[in-house]
């Protein structure tokens, strides 16, 4: 009964505030992408088993180059054009006449809708992210409601209303639909099918009072999360698919233009405004190798069939036949080195020690961390003249040379902060 009681009051905890960072507050929500993302039972599937300012002014980056975040082979920009180009005929002779056929439905007008269009968009998202090993609906419902919605593990459901306003806006699409797929990557139908049965049963017990409402507030914070994360997803997806995720960016503006922007505990969707703040922290440490490892896999990838679906307001994206690669949702390390490493090249130094710092809290056996927060600190150090950088860099150079005697860069910065 005791350990009932305290685990009702663990759930009543009133949520955190987002504070001044939602990078920082969703990070402990990466462990839940690597749980419930549905890419894996996939894979094993087919193969059976701050505070610190910023310098006030641009500033000369050097980067011992010891982080690479995207492992991918260059692809030539004429063997990528000779590749779309190829593709680009397969679309016309197959693909286009499939989905331009008249289709008679109460549903939707057909005409009204480029079915065509939106295959190219997800199609583009699909092969570059590897996301290939599934199926892939997309449809388009009749309602005046602006919205989009994920449905069972693989179905992008886009409104009339929605898709009407952002039709001929392809970077505005490709992050609807992308939005919706990291939904259904990131497993969170599994997620509030738990959250609600967990909800559910305590509910029961309790019936009613101040501590059912606690628990309902969480639920919905946690809903809340979701959104934030399937943002954050879709800025990967839509970027390696080559689409701009600035210009995608108008979908949320959109958005904001009806949002009340007024705070509801109860809502499961955050205010657009908070979603817009958390969209420009994400979209500012994009990883700048993601457009071409996006461009690798769709070189290396044929275009996919598609047909119109049974239900006529729908389209039936193929899985490849020939699945050797997949989608990889990041782990709390990749993200944080992610950020932390785009926010040293951005010079943003202040977040870069932040996130390095973070890093070595869950990875105290790696030096890398600590060499960039030594530089991190130089470069705060040379820009402001501020004593108190110099020697944080010197204590953390000492650390790197403590667990890396032999390495010629922590050698060389070693030396450098010496003299």
């Amino acid at each position: 009964m005791k350990k009932f009681i305290l685990f009702l009051l663990l759930l009543s905890v009133p949520s955190m505030c987002y504070g001044k960072s939602y990078i920082d507050s969703q990070l402990k929500n990466v462990k839940k992408n690597i749980k419930y993302n549905s890419v894996e039972p996939h894979r094993n599937y087919h193969y059976n088993i701050s505070e610190i300012p910023v310098a006030a002014k641009p500033v000369k980056i050097f980067d011992p180059g010891l982080i690479k975040l995207s492992e991918y082979k260059p692809v030539s920009e004429s063997n990528y054009n000779a590749k779309l180009a190829k593709d680009e005929e397969v679309y016309k002779k197959q693909i286009m006449p499939a989905l331009s056929k008249k289709t008679n439905t109460v549903n939707i007008d057909p005409y009204t809708v480029d079915f065509y269009n939106l295959y190219r968009i997800s199609e583009r998202i699909i092969r570059a992210n590897n996301l290939d090993y599934i199926n892939w609906r997309i449809s388009v419902r009749k309602t005046e409601d602006v919205n989009a919605y994920a449905a069972n593990v693989n179905n992008v459901v886009i409104y009339t209303a929605l898709y009407d306003s952002f039709y001929n806006n392809d970077d505005a699409l490709a992050f609807i639909i992308a939005h919706e797929m990291a939904h259904l990557i990131l497993g969170h139908e599994k997620q509030k099918l738990e959250l609600y049965d967990k909800l559910d049963k305590v509910l029961k017990v309790l019936q009613g009072g101040l501590t059912s409402k606690a628990l309902i507030l969480n639920y919905k914070r946690q809903l809340r999360d979701m959104e934030f994360m399937a943002d954050t997803e879709a800025i990967i997806l839509l970027t390696k698919a080559g689409y701009s995720p600035e210009q995608a960016l108008g979908t949320l503006s959109y958005l904001n233009m009806m949002d009340s922007n007024v705070k509801k505990l109860m809502n499961d969707h955050p205010i657009t405004a908070e979603r817009i703040a958390s969209y420009r922290e994400n979209m500012a440490v994009i990883d700048s190798d993601w457009v071409q490892a996006g461009r690798e896999n769709i070189y290396n990838s044929e275009v996919l069939p598609c047909k119109k679906s049974s239900d006529r307001v729908s389209i039936v994206i193929s899985k490849s036949n020939n699945v050797t690669k997949y989608y990889e949702v990041e782990n709390i390390d990749k993200r944080l080195t992610r950020i932390a490493y785009m926010s040293y090249k951005n010079g943003n130094f202040g977040n870069a020690i932040k996130y390095f710092e973070k890093l070595t809290e869950i990875d105290s056996g790696n030096y890398i961390p600590y060499v960039y927060i030594a530089l991190s600190n130089k470069m705060l150090y040379d820009n402001l003249k501020q004593e108190k950088y110099l020697i944080k860099a010197d204590k953390a150079i000492e650390k790197a040379k403590d667990m890396a005697p032999l390495s010629k860069v922590v050698d060389d910065l070693y030396k450098e902060l010496k003299l």
